[in-house]
């Protein structure tokens, strides 16, 4: 069992992972469900992600409304930001072992620099997990020992696995 502390900041109800293609978000995510025995929601991408890919394919999306919903999650829904990350070698890596075709290399350091925009002007709690040198397991580790620094969250049956 992984030892849950009992003082808490925030309510913590659902976490929402964003972080550029390869970086190993859905890696993170399957570990972490198992770790936790799926006891709380997660949303893979969401408006983070068209906020900053909006702005690295030039789109003519409403910005600032994406940022307003930060807000209504950060205030009613008690949702945290977890961005997860890796060194530009590593997400090359995967994208030649994964066969990616959505980013190349080139597209890496501009989307992590809009990322990092992102970051700053976010009302949302935020988390960073860096993948690097990291398997998924002791990635999971981390954002469970994160959660537990930054908030209360009412957790079922979590492993140690």
């Amino acid at each position: 069992m992984i030892n849950i502390k009992k003082h808490y900041k925030i309510q913590i109800d659902q976490l929402i992972i964003e972080g550029c293609d390869c970086v190993g978000k859905d890696a993170l995510i399957d570990e972490f469900n198992i770790m936790t025995d799926h006891s709380i929601p997660i949303i893979n991408r969401l408006w983070a992600s068209m906020w900053v890919y909006g702005k690295f394919k030039k789109r003519n999306l409403f910005y600032d409304k994406i940022l307003m919903f930060d807000k209504i999650f950060a205030y009613n829904l008690n949702t945290v930001l977890v961005y997860v990350t890796a060194d530009n070698k590593t997400i090359e890596e995967r994208i030649i072992k994964k066969k990616e075709t959505d980013i190349i290399n080139a597209d890496i350091k501009p989307i992590k620099t809009l990322y990092e925009k992102y970051l700053k002007v976010t009302k949302l709690p935020k988390i960073i997990i860096n993948t690097t040198n990291k398997t998924p397991k002791q990635c999971a580790k981390e954002l469970i020992e994160k959660i537990n620094l930054l908030g209360r969250i009412e957790w079922s049956n979590t492993k140690n696995g």
